[in-house]
């Protein structure tokens, strides 16, 4: 790739037409010098990730690093410089090797075209689309690394025959693939946030899941304390008999006499 056509994908990138970029090329360095408007206020955190998220997409591995260098048009006074340092290719290792030790970089994947919608502020999308996305975002890394290579062609060539994929992640491609021109484009837009911001995007689209988000299951209630056991009374046949009652023995004389006085006791019987 020449300097002309990289200076146009960072140009697509921040898609501001008070910035003029030119770019020269030396060895693992890449020069950006940057032309703006003297009104002009860029927001230069926001330009530099952008800038980095399309250099990504270029795969140059021989670029190693980046020097973004700025000017107010018509002065040679360079009032702002940023270095940024790009990730080293990985070295060459063998298929058995790759297949455990691989880790997915999502920042690797997008699907649209428009890349400053990246990071904009944008409004949250529709229940359905953000749907997709939290299908994405619950994917295992498995799931992913499978899933993610099949939605980029599903993006970039919609009419062609796709691989097959098990049962839920092919009903998302169909789905994504009945969607109308609108629907689509923003469905790619919103995926593709989500792989180059997956905890932002994930934030934003909160407020449109959370209605719809598993109640979390209501804990059981305490069981009650058991009635007291009512004291019924018993059967007759159950009630015990009354005890005889033991009399002291002068008590005794005392009854025998009143008795013998009723009877009429002369030394006969009663």
């Amino acid at each position: 790739m020449n300097e002309a056509a990289i200076a146009k994908t960072l140009s697509d990138a921040c898609r501001d037409p008070n910035l003029l970029l030119a770019v020269s090329w030396q060895g693992p360095t890449l020069q950006v010098q940057v032309t703006r408007l003297p009104e002009s206020q860029p927001n230069w955190e926001a330009l530099v990730k952008a800038w980095d998220f399309a250099l990504l997409q270029l795969r140059l591995p021989e670029i190693q690093s980046v020097v973004f260098s700025s000017s107010v048009e018509g002065s040679e006074v360079i009032d702002w410089e940023r270095r940024l340092e790009l990730a080293p290719p990985p070295p060459p290792v063998s298929l058995e090797v790759a297949s455990k030790a691989s880790q997915l970089d999502l920042s690797s994947y997008c699907f649209t075209r428009n890349l400053p919608l990246l990071s904009a502020d944008l409004p949250a999308p529709s229940e359905k689309i953000a749907k997709l996305v939290l299908f994405l975002h619950e994917l295992s890394a498995a799931g992913k690394e499978q899933f993610l290579p099949v939605l980029d062609q599903c993006f970039k060539n919609p009419e062609e025959r796709l691989p097959t994929l098990p049962g839920p992640m092919q009903e998302q491609i169909e789905e994504i693939r009945r969607l109308e021109p609108e629907p689509w484009r923003r469905a790619g837009i919103w995926l593709s946030r989500y792989c180059y911001d997956p905890e932002t995007t994930m934030t934003q689209l909160s407020p449109v899941l959370a209605p719809h988000a598993l109640a979390t299951p209501a804990a059981p209630a305490p069981s009650a304390a058991p009635a007291p056991e009512l004291s019924l009374p018993q059967p007759a046949s159950e009630v015990a008999s009354p005890k005889p009652v033991i009399l002291p023995e002068r008590q005794r004389q005392i009854l025998a006499i009143a008795a013998m006085r009723r009877c009429g006791f002369s030394g006969g019987r009663c």
